[in-house]
């Protein structure tokens, strides 16, 4: 790695850890006065706050982050201007095509690795800030526990073990249902391989049927619907967007709309903006730091930083409109998504 690469990655890199904390501890005061005062009547330890506070911040970053890397990079341009150091690599031979061309890649690879580690925990981050908030805060029972990816659900005169087979409890698999009377003596036991929710009741496939009324006498059916005194609802600790699903769970998601026959756009666009989200700073960054340079002199200084600025906000609003839109995927939003990036992917070709 040349000098000069190094030392514009780890001044960018320096400027994006000067603003993480500061972000963190920003958006943490928001949801501190937002929050207290009903956390303050439940009369909970403190620290049961402050971990909400930390999962909820993780989320909060996760929303501003591609906006708050494209700032870090006019910050940083603005403090090599004001060190006099952007003016001494220029001075030195460099060109601002150079420096333009190093920033890039940095700017690539922060977006890239951030992009991916934020996509992975921010959905865990929803859950257990919703988990703590709603359980350890306001006290709400816990009637469904999950244990090595199984849950255990029990009922009014019923219990349920079953594998989520995607992330909303539309389509179970090993499942086990057992029916109990005011005794607390078991009536009916259902072995099935699948459980599907359609139209209000449940399809069981490939299943084992055993009453009381019979001595418990094994029966298979390939085939049943039933409707169950349970919907997947019930069965969801926390219902969630898309937005704030894994990337394993969307995928279940995925698999189980194919397989009912449902669509899959959402889905689709969900995993459109995930991956385009991998690049939505990178992109922000590019237009700032080629406007920051183009307009850069030693003697006029204002305007290379108002102008990075300008741009900086006008291309974030664009930005954010994508963002809205995507999951709409109109042709005029496509449209919009395709040139931002292909004008972007211009500057960097330029």
């Amino acid at each position: 790695m040349k000098v000069s690469t190094k030392f514009l990655f780890k001044e960018l890199l320096k400027i994006n850890l000067f603003l993480l904390p500061i972000t963190f501890i920003f958006f943490n005061v928001i949801d501190f006065f937002e929050r207290y005062s009903t956390f303050s009547v439940y009369r909970k330890p403190f620290i049961i706050f402050l971990e909400y506070l930390f999962w909820k911040g993780i989320v909060n970053f996760y929303q501003v982050f591609p906006y708050l890397l494209a700032f870090s990079t006019i910050l940083t341009m603005f403090y090599l201007t004001r060190t006099k150091e952007l003016l001494a690599l220029l001075s030195l031979g460099y060109s601002r095509r150079t420096v333009y061309k190093i920033l890039f890649l940095s700017l690539f690879l922060i977006n890239f690795f951030s992009g991916i580690l934020l996509n992975y925990i921010s959905p865990i981050a929803f859950q257990n800030a919703v988990d703590v908030w709603e359980r350890k805060v306001l006290g709400k029972k816990k009637e469904l526990v999950f244990l090595k990816k199984k849950l255990f659900f029990e009922g009014e005169n019923y219990f349920l073990i079953a594998q989520p087979l995607e992330p909303n409890a539309e389509y179970l698999g090993d499942v086990l249902y057992l029916t109990i009377d005011q005794k607390g003596e078991i009536e009916e036991v259902i072995w099935a391989g699948t459980m599907l929710y359609s139209n209000g009741s449940w399809v069981l496939e490939k299943l084992v049927v055993q009453k009381r009324s019979e001595n418990f006498v094994p029966k298979k059916y390939d085939k049943q619907e039933r409707p169950l005194p349970f919907n997947p609802s019930t069965l969801v600790v926390t219902e969630k967007t898309l937005k704030f699903l894994t990337i394993e769970e969307l995928y279940q998601r995925l698999q189980f709309l194919s397989k009912v026959g449902k669509s899959t756009k959402e889905v689709m666009l969900e995993f459109l903006f995930r991956f385009y989200y991998l690049f939505a700073g990178f992109f922000i960054s590019l237009w700032c730091i080629h406007i920051y340079l183009k307009f850069y002199s030693p003697v006029n200084q204002t305007k290379a930083i108002g102008t990075s600025l300008i741009a900086y906000i006008f291309i974030s609003l664009i930005n954010l409109m994508i963002f809205s839109l995507i999951y709409k995927a109109t042709p005029f939003c496509l449209v919009i998504l395709a040139l931002f990036v292909l004008l972007s992917v211009f500057l960097i070709a330029k």
